[in-house]
């Protein structure tokens, strides 16, 4: 499925270059699972300052303060996906929101492969995150050179195998 933008500044051809890079990443370079899973996903890409509160009320940070909807978040569902990034252009941003967008990413490859009755897609990209087990990849970007930038993602690729 196509990815959606209700987003103004962010370059759709770059944005979609890196949600596919990074499944690609964790599908070991394997291009035609790539394209599997981009075949079935709904991938929407939503200004964080448009964010629906409605998915952050029942969660606080660790020292019991509200989410910020305007930070870079998202929401997975089944085969459906909501990230809300920053609606600015820029390494700093590309960065930001790769970080959220790989996460998302991970936990929809998990729930591709064990479905949703263990749960288990939620709690293993939260438990690798809490390691900091990650790893990271080399992205080049045109806007309106090239440049290369670092996403971290975190690693799941041995539970996809």
């Amino acid at each position: 499925m196509p990815i959606e933008y209700a987003t103004t500044k962010l370059s759709k051809r770059v944005y979609s270059r890196l949600i596919r890079r990074i499944v690609w990443e964790l599908y070991r370079y394997d291009t035609s699972k790539m394209r599997e899973f981009m075949k079935h996903w709904d991938i929407k890409v939503i200004d964080s300052l448009s964010a629906d509160t409605r998915f952050f009320e029942h969660v606080n940070t660790t020292d019991g303060q509200k989410i910020n909807p305007g930070i870079p978040s998202g929401v997975t569902g089944d085969h459906v996906m909501f990230l809300y990034v920053n609606d600015e252009k820029g390494e700093l941003y590309i960065r930001q929101n790769g970080k959220v967008i790989a996460h998302e990413l991970c936990h929809a490859v998990l729930l591709c492969k064990e479905g949703t009755k263990s749960g288990g897609w939620v709690k293993w990209v939260h438990d690798a995150d809490s390691r900091k087990d990650f790893f990271t990849i080399k992205f080049w970007y045109m806007w309106p050179l090239w440049f290369k930038t670092y996403i971290t993602v975190i690693d799941v690729r041995d539970l996809l195998d």
